[in-house]
């Protein structure tokens, strides 16, 4: 173990928790996951429960989960357990809100977080997925599409783009790029590019962060502040320093598995090896100021009467040609969904669940910076046909758009490696393929078998046996 790092800790923590931090980091890493409730409700998995998370599970052993069909269809993630803790966090802020809250997930990739909210999020509230790394958007947007709640809208952009707006976000979650200390045991590569130096600079760019972003967070909002390392530098010290300088402050968490936590200053929480099912964790939940603030009208548009909400979705429906950098116009979704409406991304048209946070604010779109997807890419019309993308069948639910194909395991491997699927279907063209309740996804059904349409970018690589690990 480096020896700076033994001798910053030794300046950190009392004497008492120090040799059991050390001696616990030498122990082995153990693997969680997270259960997706819309998909699973019944596990076989020889596990742990996570006392914060009701539907977080520690494995006895990690299995091979490349092999089981159900990870692939969004049937749970693999999540660090204590990282689960800003998941529960916002479900426990947000029904504070009243419906129609807009949530942002500033580094959002690879998505755990993400997923996690977008479970606990209510019906018209909508997640922000942000991820500024091009190939790491991408595989956020996966696992937002294998998770199957077509709630999130996935961007690119920086902190300082999001700062551009004012008062937009009721909760922000700024899980920040750090020095890694907590992830040690895990991660060979986190001790050998550990420093100092690196301490130094990362609390300086997470400063330059949470000041960017800032101005986005509504009066009264939540930002929930979080690292996976130990020094003060990068968790209280920049804690205390952003609710002196944004004249904020923190707040309590009493939720169920806090007792685990340890605490250097109120309120600031850390989750330790030693006293938890988990890694190295920090996370404190730091309040807006709502004095004296009012709000811009031309930012929001609030309390539109439905005379008017239906008159504006109808103009937009009806323009066409818009090359208006990042404009979202709503389109005409092939289906009948009430809680659906379809925007034009870079992929064709998504589908997005919209209610409460659309009618506060219809625009919200318009203003976002930089969006990638705006909801699940739905299909596209084709010989007079809608093909429906993979991404939509997961997340559909039970509409019956479409026939749907059971399979068995073997063929569900198959069907994310990407093969001919050699099952003949009385339906031709789009069909849902299904295994175990699961929706897997679609396939284009032809005389003699199945056309594979999930996408190339996901499919695995490797042979193996397919197994199931929680069903």
């Amino acid at each position: 173990m480096n020896q700076d790092f033994i001798s910053l800790i030794n300046k950190t923590l009392p004497e008492s928790e120090v040799k059991l931090l050390l001696d616990s980091m030498l122990e082995p890493v153990g693997t969680s996951i997270r259960i997706n409730r819309n998909k699973i409700q019944n596990i076989h998995v020889e596990h742990s429960k996570i006392p914060h998370c009701s539907d977080g599970f520690l494995l006895k052993e990690r299995p091979l989960f490349t092999a089981d069909p159900a990870l692939h269809a969004g049937g749970y993630y693999v999540q660090e357990s204590n990282s689960m803790w800003v998941g529960e966090l916002v479900k426990h802020l947000n029904n504070k809100n009243a419906e129609g809250s807009v949530v942002l997930d500033l580094c959002g990739a690879p998505g755990g977080k993400s997923t996690h909210i977008s479970s606990v999020l209510r019906q018209g509230d909508l997640l922000i997925a942000n991820e500024v790394i091009q190939s790491r958007n991408a595989i956020l947007y996966e696992n937002l599409c294998k998770w199957g709640n077509a709630n999130a809208v996935v961007t690119r952009a920086d902190a300082k783009q999001f700062g551009q707006l004012n008062e937009v976000f009721d909760i922000v979650v700024c899980d920040a790029p750090c020095s890694g200390e907590g992830m040690f045991r895990k991660d060979e590569t986190a001790i050998r590019e550990w420093s100092m130096q690196n301490v130094q600079l990362c609390a300086e760019r997470q400063q330059r962060i949470v000041h960017d972003i800032w101005k986005s967070l509504k009066p009264n909002g939540y930002l929930i502040y979080s690292t996976c390392t130990f020094n003060r530098s990068e968790n209280e010290d920049n804690v205390n320093r952003f609710c002196k300088e944004l004249n904020a402050k923190t707040v309590p968490v009493v939720l169920e598995g806090h007792e685990n936590l340890y605490c250097l200053e109120e309120n600031m929480y850390r989750c330790m090896p030693h006293r938890t099912l988990g890694e190295g964790f920090f996370f404190a939940v730091i309040q807006k100021n709502g004095d004296n603030v009012e709000n811009d009208p031309s930012d929001v548009i609030e309390n539109q009467s439905k005379k008017d909400f239906a008159q504006y979705k109808k103009n937009q429906a009806s323009k066409s040609g818009n090359k208006q950098k990042n404009k979202k116009e709503i389109l005409t979704l092939p289906f009948e969904a009430n809680d659906w409406d379809a925007f034009s991304g870079a992929e064709g048209t998504y589908a997005l669940k919209t209610g409460a946070w659309f009618e506060n604010n219809p625009t919200l779109l318009n203003t976002i910076p930089s969006i990638v997807h705006p909801g699940v890419a739905i299909g596209k019309i084709f010989n007079g046909d809608w093909k429906v993308e993979p991404a939509f069948d997961l997340g559909c639910g039970d509409l019956n758009l479409y026939p749907t194909l059971e399979l068995d395991i073997e063929q569900a491997f198959k069907y994310y490696r990407r093969e001919f699927l050699n099952v003949i279907s009385d339906n031709k063209g789009t069909v849902g393929l299904r295994w175990n309740n699961l929706h897997l996804g679609t396939a284009n059904s032809v005389k003699n078998g199945l056309n594979n349409l999930w996408p190339v970018g996901w499919r695995i690589r490797s042979e193996m046996q397919p197994k199931s690990i929680v069903f």
